[in-house]
């Protein structure tokens, strides 16, 4: 009797329902019944209670810069909500463990054209909690998707905001903290202006704050890391070179993830950069400082051939380059946004006008003139790693015709502005021109996809779902890394013939085209994109005929410096997309 009448009345109600018939035959089967409905009910009614705790921990690798580019506006004007890094830059990951769904949630925005999505994945979360909004970036580009696991597929959404064609987001993200507590604000500098980023973890929202300065246009970021001290001492400025210049990057293994720093500055377009790397250190031992020269420039390169090269930014040939960007002429290259003539850019990847205008492309002229031009590629860029380039970035010099000037990218006019082919040189401007390819720069250049973020990217099946920790993702960020182009990046592409170059970048021919990309005879290119024929291209793109290209304003051509443009996607970013079953999250559950 005792085992059948030692609980409370709730149990003795459901063991008497249960063995009701008995009770009214024989108490010897009522102890027997009792006995073995005792173990019933236990067994029923309790269940194991299991203590988890997550035993992810976030380390991101290879930590990458962010960018955020507005264009049309002053920098006092602009701000953006998460922003989204430039064509061959990386996405920031957010993502956040120990959390429940109600307090998660996550906005991304995408990049624009061949930029990468940031992905964000949240585990030990119910279906019913989660949901998903996705907005759709223009021609190429990628969206950010958000992915959570352990729920079904009604119940996701994701949220993408999309940046103008070239612009650049800045992300912040913060780890260890509610949903609620979380906020990103981001302010835009002006068009080829960068970002500084302050992330700061281990705290609520309310108590972080960032704040950004914006530097001029091709100036570079310097990146300040602090480690072992709490989110509130820790602070973190970081700048981003532009579109299709080269990182710097320090990877520390063997330390925890609050023991990482990662510093890197950023050369300018075509230039390259040094890296120094110790290995057998702590991470807090290891640094790495990179020196940038200008935009257009190389560094410790000096070439005169009868034409006062001097520095191998300042080469004059009756061509006025005065600072290698403005190279002006006539050409009122408005963006390489607005690429025109025929040439349906879409987005600036396929851009294409059957324009030939290579943008220096054109350029030929007997010039030779190698400058940055042999600036050539091949330069397999390694760091990040595979930035290859075969960049064969032939300095503005031989930039020449049918160079089909992929710069954003695929910018072909058949244009054949011949302007500065007929120009006739024979200057052999070797300036930066020998500047070698097989250079190898082994920088952060092409911080290489295949990179395979998991991050949230691949959040893959039966990946476990490490939090967002492995931010592995085979994202294949080609960001910097696939950086492969024959895109002949034709920045200072255009060289033209006598034609004042007033910028080393805009060398031009009458043509103002709009924008690099649509090369377009008459057309205000305005953008340095755009290097034409008698064009004044107003942007170190069109370098002048008879004007020994100054400095790598060509950097180009077969640069395939498809950086980010490639950006390829294969970056399995199928992030919470597919993940997905067999994915084992169940414990947070």
């Amino acid at each position: 009797m005792h085992a059948l009448f030692d609980n409370d009345p709730d149990e003795l109600n459901a063991k008497f329902v249960l063995i009701n018939s008995y009770t009214k035959t024989t108490w010897g089967i009522i102890f027997l019944v009792s006995a073995i409905q005792d173990d019933f009910v236990f067994a029923a009614t309790t269940s194991p209670q299991i203590e988890t705790t997550s035993p992810w921990t976030t380390e991101l690798t290879t930590d990458q810069a962010n960018i955020t580019i507005q264009t049309g506006t002053i920098a006092s004007e602009q701000t953006v909500t998460t922003d989204v890094p430039t064509t061959t830059e990386q996405g920031t990951v957010t993502t956040q463990t120990a959390a429940t769904i109600s307090d998660q949630t996550f906005t991304t925005d995408v990049s624009t054209t061949t930029e990468q999505a940031t992905v964000t994945s949240q585990t030990d979360t119910t279906a019913s909690e989660q949901t998903r909004t996705t907005d759709v970036p223009t021609t190429t580009e990628q969206v950010t998707v958000t992915t959570k696991t352990g729920t079904t597929a009604s119940e996701q959404t994701v949220t993408t905001d999309v940046p103008t064609t070239t612009e650049q987001v800045t992300v912040t993200s913060q780890i260890g903290t509610t949903a609620s507590e979380q906020t990103v604000t981001t302010d835009v500098p002006t068009t080829t202006e960068y970002v500084t980023v302050p992330s700061q973890t281990g705290i609520t929202a309310s108590e972080q704050t960032g704040t950004t300065d914006v530097p001029t246009t091709t100036e570079q970021a310097t990146v300040t890391t602090q480690t072992g001290t709490t989110a509130s001492e820790q602070t973190t400025t970081t700048d981003v070179p532009t579109t299709t210049e080269q990182a710097t990057v320090t990877s520390q293994t063997g330390t925890t993830a609050s023991e990482q720093t990662v510093s890197t500055e950023v050369p300018t377009t075509t230039e390259q950069v040094t890296t120094t790397t110790k290995t057998g250190t702590t991470a807090s031992e290891q640094t790495v400082t990179t020196d940038v020269p200008t935009t257009t420039e190389q560094a410790t390169v000096t070439s005169q051939t009868d034409q006062t090269t001097t520095e191998a930014a300042t080469t004059t040939v009756d061509q006025t380059t005065t600072d290698a960007q403005t190279t002006t002429v006539d050409q009122t290259t408005t963006e390489s946004a607005s690429t025109t003539e025929d040439q349906t850019t879409t987005d600036v990847p396929t851009t294409t006008v059957d324009q030939t205008t290579t943008e220096t492309a054109t350029t030929t002229v007997d010039q030779t003139t190698t400058e940055a031009a042999t600036t050539t590629v091949d330069q397999t860029t390694t760091e990040a790693a595979t930035t290859i380039v075969d960049q064969t970035t032939t300095a503005a010099a031989t930039t020449t015709e049918d160079q089909t000037t992929t710069d954003a990218p695929s910018t072909t006019v058949d244009q054949t502005t011949t302007e500065a082919a007929t120009t006739t040189v024979d200057q052999t401007t070797t300036e930066a021109q020998t500047t070698t390819v097989d250079q190898t720069t082994t920088e952060a250049a092409t911080t290489t996809v295949d990179q395979t973020t998991t991050e949230a990217a691949t959040t893959t099946v039966d990946q476990t779902t490490t939090d967002a920790p492995s931010t592995t993702i085979k994202q294949q960020l080609m960001q910097p890394l696939s950086t492969t182009i024959d895109q002949t990046t034709t920045e200072a592409a255009t060289t033209t013939v006598d034609q004042t170059t007033t910028e080393a970048q805009t060398t031009t021919v009458d043509q103002t085209i709009t924008d690099a990309a649509t090369t377009t005879v008459d057309q205000t290119t305005t953008e340095a994109q755009t290097t034409t024929v008698d064009q004044t291209t107003p942007e170190a793109a069109t370098t002048t005929v008879d004007q020994t290209t100054t400095e790598a304003a060509t950097t180009t051509e077969d640069q395939t410096t498809t950086d980010a443009p490639s950006t390829t996607i294969d970056q399995t970013t199928a992030e919470a997309q597919t993940t997905t079953v067999d994915q084992t999250t169940t414990n947070y559950n």
